[in-house]
């Protein structure tokens, strides 16, 4: 779980086309590149970015030679779309972030080319948790409203909130807790209508922590408690323990060593009714 409502990464692994029927003048480069981009990939997941990256750079590089000689079908114009992003999730893992922001800006103009909505709310969103690795907390505010404006514009409920959740975090980073505090119950809003109960946890969960930081102890117990209720709820009894745990920390920082010991205590329960190697 994370700090003041801080949970996103760099950002997420783009799929590949699931199939790709081309000419057989055109299927040989772009077959390569989806080759080279499957083991970037696998490369990426498996944690090893020096090899994601060179992998993604071999199949950047084919895409950029089919889009100069103008073999661009539909399947090759997606196929590149993850290679793009991917790429840019990997630069800015390493710390390559001119690039990453150069290759995330790269998607967003191919989305808006294509008026591909859901490729753009998240090519923004990826942008905005690259300044967030980058510390440019400011920029990932801007691109986070970016990909909330075109929620707000198609009338997608669940992009809303996750819009509404990205927004909270750039907010907490600056230390702007009660800013971040509305914008993660404009998220937990959206979920319960929705009631997308994992993602609710969720909110619960940071906005426990927002309220820890905000020092309001109460209001910081009710969040967390809520939020383990619906971990038990849905089964992920795991993630209950971890909210059992962060609230043993937070009351021994307190120096309440009786609530402490009772959080524990409820944690150790859930480890006996599970597998000891989950918690």
């Amino acid at each position: 779980m994370g700090n003041n409502g801080d949970d996103h990464e760099a950002g997420g692994i783009d799929r590949l086309p699931s199939s790709t029927v081309l000419p057989d003048a055109l299927s040989g480069r772009t077959e390569s590149m989806m080759e080279h981009s499957r083991k970037g990939v696998q490369l990426l997941r498996a944690g090893q970015l020096a090899g994601a990256r060179e992998q993604l750079d071999v199949a950047y590089g084919l895409l950029k030679k089919a889009e100069a000689e103008g073999h661009t079908p539909a399947s090759t114009q997606a196929a590149g779309d993850a290679v793009i992003g991917n790429l840019g999730v990997v630069c800015a893992s390493l710390g390559d972030f001119q690039r990453a922001e150069s290759l995330l800006r790269e998607r967003i103009r191919r989305a808006v080319e294509r008026n591909e909505r859901q490729q753009l709310f998240d090519a923004h969103t990826n942008l905005g948790t690259m300044f967030l690795t980058a510390d440019q907390n400011d920029d990932a505010e801007k691109a986070f409203r970016e990909a909330k404006a075109i929620a707000e514009e198609d009338g997608v409920r669940l992009l809303l909130g996750e819009a509404s959740s990205y927004i909270a975090t750039a907010l907490a980073r600056r230390g702007e807790l009660e800013d971040a505090i509305i914008s993660r119950r404009e998220a937990l809003a959206i979920y319960a209508e929705a009631n997308d109960e994992e993602r609710e946890a969720r909110e619960y969960f940071h906005l426990g922590t927002l309220y820890a930081a905000c020092g309001e102890q109460w209001m910081a117990a009710e969040y967390f408690n809520g939020a383990a209720l619906i971990f038990r709820k849905i089964g992920d009894r795991v993630s209950e323990a971890d909210i059992y745990l962060d609230l043993c920390e937070y009351y021994t920082q307190l120096e309440s060593e009786s609530s402490a010991r009772d959080w524990l205590e409820s944690a150790r329960k859930i480890a006996d009714e599970v597998a000891v190697d989950e918690l």
